[in-house]
C-alpha cells in the first residue's frame, strides 16, 4: 500500500505537472493578447475622445491634456497625441517641461497607426521611451480628415505582472490542492493496510499456537471479506484444536 500510495502521488503529480504546463503555454498567451487587446481598445476609444475634444478646441488642448493624465492613471497606461506630422503635442504627462512633447514620432509607425487596424507592436518608438513598451496607435478622424494620431503605450513589465499575478495564483492552489490530495491518499492507504497488518499478526499468533485472535470486521468491500474469510478460518482452526487437544486427553 506504500507503493501504491507512491503510484498515487507520482499521478497526481504529473498531472499537476502537465496542468501547469498547459496553463503556462496556453494562459501566457491568453493573458497577454487579451492586455494587448484592451491597449488597442483604449487607443480606439481615445481617438474619439480627441476627435469630440477638437471640436471645441485643439489636440493640444489643455483640458485635453488633463483627460489623457486621468485615463493613464485609471488604466496605467501612457498616452499622447500627434500633430498630423507626427510631432508629439499632447502628453499624459502632466509636467510642463515633459519631454515627449516635440519629440517625431517614425513616419513608419505614423502610416500604419493611419490604417484600418491601426498600430501595435512591441517597441520602444525609435528612442521615445527608455525601454520597449507595447503601444498601440489610431488616427484621429475628424470630418473624414485626419488630424493627428493617439499612442498608448504599456511597460512590458506591467503585461508580465497580469501574468505573475495570475500564476501566482494558480501555484497556490495547485500546492494546495496536491497536498490534500496527497493527505487523502495516505489516509486511505493506511485505512487499506491495517487490516492486512492485523491479519499479518495473527498470523504470527497462529504460528505460536494462539486461536483466539480474531480481525476486525465490518468492511463491505474486498477487504472485509478477507477478514470475514481470515476470522472463519481462524474459528475452524480453533476448533480443530480443542478437538485435538481433547482427543490427546482422553487418550492419555
Amino acid at each position: 500500500y506504500f507503493k501504491n500510495f507512491i503510484l498515487s502521488a507520482g499521478m497526481v503529480m504529473l498531472s499537476f505537472i502537465l496542468l501547469g504546463a498547459a496553463f503556462i503555454g496556453i494562459g501566457r498567451n491568453v493573458t497577454i493578447s487579451e492586455r494587448r487587446a484592451g491597449i488597442r481598445s483604449n487607443a480606439v476609444e481615445l481617438s474619439r475622445l480627441v476627435a469630440a475634444y477638437s471640436r471645441e478646441g485643439g489636440i493640444d488642448d489643455w483640458d485635453l491634456r488633463i483627460s489623457l493624465s486621468s485615463i493613464a492613471k485609471s488604466t496605467g497606461n501612457h498616452c499622447f497625441i500627434c500633430a498630423p506630422d507626427g510631432v508629439v503635442v499632447s502628453c499624459s504627462d502632466m509636467d510642463f517641461s515633459c519631454g515627449h512633447i516635440g519629440r517625431v514620432i517614425p513616419e513608419s509607425i505614423i502610416s500604419a497607426a493611419g490604417t484600418e487596424d491601426g498600430y501595435s507592436g512591441l517597441t520602444t518608438l525609435d528612442g521615445f521611451y527608455d525601454a520597449q513598451r507595447y503601444v498601440a496607435g489610431q488616427s484621429v478622424v475628424e470630418d473624414g480628415s485626419v488630424i493627428g494620431y493617439v499612442f498608448v503605450g504599456s511597460d512590458a513589465s506591467a503585461i508580465a505582472l497580469v501574468w505573475k499575478q495570475l500564476m501566482d495564483v494558480f501555484i497556490v492552489t495547485s500546492v494546495s490542492l496536491l497536498l490534500v490530495t496527497l493527505i487523502l491518499s495516505y489516509l486511505t492507504s493506511m485505512r487499506q493496510a491495517k487490516p492486512i497488518n492485523e491479519m499479518a499478526d495473527a498470523a504470527l499468533k497462529f504460528a505460536h499456537g494462539d486461536f483466539s485472535v480474531r480481525v476486525e470486521e465490518g468492511r463491505s468491500d474486498e477487504i472485509g471479506a478477507l477478514a470475514a474469510a481470515f476470522n472463519n478460518m481462524a474459528e475452524s482452526l480453533e476448533r480443530s484444536e480443542k478437538r485435538r487437544s481433547e482427543f490427546i486427553a482422553n487418550v492419555a
